[in-house]
């Protein structure tokens, strides 16, 4: 009896041990059939770090937006005026526009033309120094004065001016520095030419056509359209 029990189990240990065997050579099949072996990480410890690196700057130059630089100079500034033309004379088709013809198209204007009442105040429209004051045009004088980085000529003004405006006098912006004059020839207006003062002489320049002014003349109209909110008073 115990000789029957020792031969079963050694039956079923041979099975096992078989049965094992085939499953084992199986799996090895299966995995190194139709496939590459899954590629073992590198250690990287102690290897040589990467290489910094770094990217030279652009070359490549931008242009100098004297555009730009020039605009920036009449974020500033308050209306010359305490009410703005509703009339607006000064646009593009009116001949007190600046570049309107004059003298049948021999000249331009060099100014935009604010129409105002006789001796109405004219504000300075921002911070500056009077440079200059004299006789303008059909019995009318003209202020000058220098703002920070641009001039303006404020014309066809009374010869009085306001108390405290002279040759050397610090303005402030919104200060009244002339009264609006009466011309022979035209009705009262505030003749108002721009510079960027980048050139030197004198503002009036009658070798230089068409404008007959300095070569730093500008068109002031834009910047007159975009001050009509900001009212001296």
């Amino acid at each position: 009896m115990i000789n029957l029990l020792n031969l079963r189990r050694s039956i079923i240990f041979v099975a096992a041990f078989l049965a094992a065997t085939f499953l084992v050579v199986g799996c090895k099949q299966k995995v190194s059939l139709g496939s590459e072996p899954l590629p073992i990480a590198q250690n990287t410890v102690g290897a040589a770090p990467l290489p910094n690196v770094t990217f030279a700057p652009s070359t490549k130059e931008t242009p100098e937006n004297t555009t730009t630089e020039t605009e920036k100079k009449f974020e500033c500034c308050l209306f010359p005026l305490d009410i703005f033309p509703s009339s607006y004379p000064f646009n593009d088709s009116s001949i007190r526009a600046y570049n309107s013809n004059r003298d049948g198209g021999a000249r331009k204007h060099a100014a935009a033309d604010l129409y105002h009442i006789v001796g109405e105040p004219i504000y300075a429209i921002d911070d500056g120094e009077v440079l200059a004051t004299y006789e303008f045009y059909s019995a009318t004088y003209a202020v000058e004065v220098q703002h920070p980085g641009f001039i303006i000529r404020y014309g066809e003004v009374r010869k009085q001016l306001a108390a405290g405006v002279s040759v050397g006098a610090k303005v402030r912006a919104g200060q009244v520095i002339a009264y609006v004059g009466q011309m022979k020839c035209c009705r009262p207006m505030l003749h108002f030419e721009m510079f960027t003062g980048s050139a030197s002489g004198p503002l009036t320049n009658l070798s230089n056509p068409p404008f007959l002014r300095r070569s730093d003349l500008v068109n002031p109209t834009s910047k007159l359209l975009g001050w009509q909110n900001r009212l001296p008073r």
